[in-house]
């Protein structure tokens, strides 16, 4: 089995540019190519990673200060829940109880 590598590439004005290698030439050329590509997908990887780390944390800390937010708006609201169900306990307006008729003695 014989190695065999070519490639093409423009070098602007110059025009295209082909390369054929052959033996042990292509075999360097090919470990260099897979080598090349090796680090740049690592570094790709390595940049999403960081976004996606970056995406994780905010998201984190958006539902923490969402969540601290109504646990203060609860905590507020309690002693005033608390209030309005000790003061509306004896009747359901506020004010006294209205008595039948027959408890006033006005027919009398």
């Amino acid at each position: 089995m014989a190695f065999h590598y070519t490639t093409e590439y423009r070098l602007g004005r110059r025009g295209t540019v082909h390369r054929t290698y052959g033996g042990l030439r292509a075999l360097l050329a090919i470990g260099f190519d897979l080598a090349l590509a090796l680090v740049f997908g690592l570094i790709e990887f390595g940049l999403l990673a960081a976004w996606f780390g970056v995406v994780a944390v905010y998201r984190v800390a958006v539902w923490g200060v969402a969540t601290a937010f109504k646990l203060a708006v609860a905590l507020l609201g309690l002693p005033l829940r608390l209030a309005r169900a000790v003061s509306g306990s004896g009747s359901g307006s506020g004010r006294a109880p209205a008595k039948p008729a027959l408890a006033l003695f006005e027919d009398f």
